[in-house]
């Protein structure tokens, strides 16, 4: 099993997940089966045109998912929509968002899908901020903002220099 941290959750998934970086054990939140879906279980269902589908349990410590593309796109699909919503389940607000860090404070630019999250977050950048989040940030309830490290489905800081001319 392969465990990752992301989004303040700690997964452990018995596939690699691309975009995420590998960490020693931790105690687990949340368990994903890749290639499999279970047994027929009160849980959430998402099933995408691509006919990639997620089960997800009602209270986010589970998640099964099932391709026909690739390993990579049901990753997309998990570290945007999927995780987002575990996270919602388990009481905080998950933004589709990009976040930024300047002067020790957070930024976040929020907009729909197109509108300029990962290019303003790029932009920032290649000035020498800190992308904190990108796609999904997640904010908890009582707290400042919160945000995962930039291995959270992130491009690596590299290609953020190289997005903008």
């Amino acid at each position: 099993m392969i465990v990752y941290r992301t989004y303040g959750l700690t997964l452990e998934s018995n596939e690699p997940i691309a975009g995420l970086v590998a960490i020693d054990a931790l105690p687990v939140d949340c368990t994903i089966r890749f290639g499999e879906l279970p047994p027929i279980i009160d849980a959430y269902c998402f099933a995408y045109a691509d006919k990639t589908r997620f089960v997800v349990a009602r209270d986010g410590s589970a998640i099964w998912c099932t391709w026909e593309t690739t390993a990579e796109d049901a990753a997309t699909y998990l570290l945007g929509p999927i995780l987002a919503f575990v996270v919602r389940l388990r009481g905080a607000l998950a933004l589709h968002a990009s976040a930024v860090l300047v002067d020790d404070r957070a930024i976040v630019f929020a907009a729909p899908p197109g509108g300029g999250k990962s290019t303003l977050a790029a932009a920032f950048a290649r000035r020498g901020h800190a992308v904190l989040a990108d796609d999904v940030v997640r904010l908890e309830p009582g707290r400042r903002a919160y945000s995962p490290p930039i291995s959270a489905g992130a491009p690596e800081p590299a290609d953020y220099k190289s997005a903008i001319p």
